[in-house]
């Protein structure tokens, strides 16, 4: 990621801030450590990925080495992605393999046959969260559905990412709703919304205004802490 995509993107700024303390400053004692040969080193390899495990010569109950794909990052600042350049490396004398990648999306149990569904990415194809199917050859939005968080990017990002890509979906809804592409309210819901329902079945409801009082703490404490 080059400076511009980094100034304008707070959570990848902030990941990359702490591992470039963590380098620049070590906790006391850790570099001794490891030049004495009495600590551990965490080596980071960055753009790589896991294609197969190899099992060690004892049978396959145990993990001896790793490959790994080489990639590169391609497409526009803000929206890049990582792509296999077709080089291979190999880790040996593996002890240890941890799966920390996420999951892969599957279609919803329930839904309607036909529903949009990307299975080899593992998401709900879209545009800005409005979910989208080709009609004609055509992708064209499902009127009134919407898709965030990992089905809608895959399993990418962390906890600061989840909150733009939440930001981004609901601001498609207002834009649709504003714009009046969002179909009318069922009858029976006699023009109150929701609420009802919700409030028959026991759900506590928090209303536009509650949200504004919970943000409105919510950013006065980031404040304080000096946070923006």
């Amino acid at each position: 990621e080059d400076e511009a995509d980094l100034a304008a993107h707070r959570p990848r700024r902030r990941a990359y801030e702490a591992i470039v303390r963590s380098i620049e400053s070590p906790p006391a004692g850790v570099e001794a450590d490891v030049k004495a040969g009495g600590g551990r080193k965490l080596v980071l390899k960055f753009l790589r990925s896991p294609t197969e495990f190899l099992p060690s010569d004892d049978g396959e109950n145990s993990v001896r080495s790793v490959e790994l794909a080489v990639n590169r990052l391609e497409g526009a600042a803000g929206s890049r992605k990582a792509v296999p350049t077709g080089e291979k490396e190999r880790l040996d004398r593996v002890s240890l393999v941890l799966r920390s990648v996420g999951y892969k999306g599957l279609p919803a149990k329930g839904v309607k046959e036909g529903f949009p569904f990307d299975h080899e990415r593992g998401v709900v194809p879209n545009v800005a969260g409005r979910v989208m199917e080709k009609m004609g050859g055509y992708p064209t939005h499902v009127t009134g559905v919407y898709v965030a968080g990992w089905l809608k990017r895959g399993p990418t990002g962390i906890i600061g990412t989840n909150l733009h890509c939440a930001e981004e979906t609901v601001e498609s809804i207002a834009e649709d709703a504003a714009n009046g592409r969002l179909r009318r309210p069922d009858y029976r819901f006699k023009g109150k919304g929701v609420r009802p329902l919700l409030e028959s079945r026991g759900v506590r409801v928090v209303d536009a205004e509650g949200w504004g009082r919970i943000d409105a703490a919510e950013r006065a404490a980031g404040e304080a802490a000096g946070k923006p």
